[in-house]
C-alpha cells in the first residue's frame, strides 16, 4: 500500500472519498491536507 500525503489548496473539504474505480481512499482530516492510500502493484501500464 502507498500513502502519500499532500496539501492541496483547492481541496477544502473533510472526509473521506473512496474512488473504486481506481481502488483509492483520500482521506481529509483537515482542509487542504489530503492522505491517499492506493494499493501498491495495481497492473495497470501507464
Amino acid at each position: 500500500m502507498k500513502v502519500t500525503l499532500s496539501f492541496l489548496w483547492f481541496d477544502i473539504w473533510v472526509g473521506v472519498f473512496i474512488d473504486r474505480a481506481k481502488r483509492t481512499v483520500y482521506v481529509c482530516p483537515f482542509p487542504c491536507v489530503v492522505l491517499k492510500f492506493e494499493p501498491r502493484g495495481s497492473g495497470e501500464a501507464s
